[in-house]
């Protein structure tokens, strides 16, 4: 897999990058999207409502999806399945036909297990998931958003309650409990767009907002990155929407969803030190974001399907 270039390149690129290049493996599908080295990586002929969640496995040859079908109207039925990108073959881990879905997860670093928001289980919050089905999902802890640390074994999780907004780290395996970050207000809901653990070290990348009426339009988000070592955080960018944050493998760069207003969202890269910012995709309507364990790829969600964007122009 092609490895990121330093961030001195990536500086430089970002004057001139518009598009990216091929990827080289023959089995993905062309994007509609005018931009080269986009492929869908959800199989073809179906019609699939909006992603919820996408995260990678720790080889890079899978993807985890969480989609929720249905409506006001129809109750509607959450969905956890795999896609193979060489294959594109798709398999259902579970679903729910409860009137609840799942929306965020994160793939476990060291197993087939997923931890992933969900309503569709009392109580409700954070759950860990068997891909294999050989065990019986698993609470962890009230929240909306997670991600795992590199050791496997610790846990960051996002959660809001009305006017709070709050993260802790949750260890797996004892059960310890650790809140790093808090924040509330009066008279302002919080809303979350998603948390990311950095592969080098223990930094957190995570988004927020508040609302003076509901927390579905919040009126500006922020992206943060926090040093969980010395608890310090330090605002990265702002705009009306900031959605699932998602560390490069060598944690210089963040790749994440933005946009003023709900029509014009597309996906965001920013250098972490530099503080410059490229958007390598011309649509919008681009939600989630996911950086592949090595780099190369970087998965989001448009118009209903999952797809690849190739980071080649970043390595050699």
């Amino acid at each position: 897999m092609v490895q990121l270039k330093a961030r001195q390149a990536f500086v430089l690129a970002l004057s001139t990058i518009v598009v990216v290049s091929m990827v080289s493996c023959s089995c993905f599908e062309r994007s509609p999207l005018d931009t080269a080295g986009v492929h869908r990586i959800t199989p073809s002929g179906r019609t699939w409502s909006p992603v919820g969640g996408i995260s990678w496995s720790p080889d890079g040859t899978r993807l985890a999806v969480t989609r929720t079908i249905g409506g006001v109207v129809d109750d509607p039925e959450g969905y956890i399945y795999t896609v193979d990108l060489k294959s594109q073959k798709s398999q259902i881990i579970t679903h729910t036909q409860t009137g609840a879905g799942f929306t965020s997860l994160a793939w476990s670093p060291l197993s087939d297990r997923v931890a992933v928001s969900t309503t569709a289980w009392e109580p409700y919050g954070i759950w860990l998931v068997d891909l294999n089905g050989e065990q019986e999902p698993t609470y962890l802890g009230q929240g909306s958003s997670c991600a795992w640390a590199p050791d496997g074994e610790r846990i960051a999780i996002a959660d809001s309650l009305g006017e709070s907004f709050s993260i802790y780290v949750l260890n797996s395996l004892t059960g310890e409990r650790r809140e790093v970050f808090q924040e509330s207000t009066t008279g302002e809901y919080a809303t979350i767009g998603g948390i990311s653990w950095s592969l080098r070290d223990d930094h957190l990348a995570f988004a927020f907002g508040w609302d003076d009426h509901d927390a579905s339009t919040p009126d500006t988000m922020r992206l943060y990155e926090l040093d969980l070592a010395s608890g310090e955080s330090r605002l990265l960018a702002e705009s009306g929407w900031i959605w699932s944050p998602s560390w490069s493998p060598d944690g210089t760069m963040i790749a994440y969803s933005t946009g003023n207003q709900v029509l014009e969202i597309t996906l965001a890269i920013i250098d972490v030190d530099e503080g410059s910012t490229v958007h390598p995709l011309n649509a919008y309507d681009v939600r989630l974001a996911a950086w592949s364990p090595y780099g190369s790829l970087i998965a989001f969600e448009w118009q209903g399907d999952v797809y690849v964007i190739d980071t080649a122009f970043l390595g050699e």
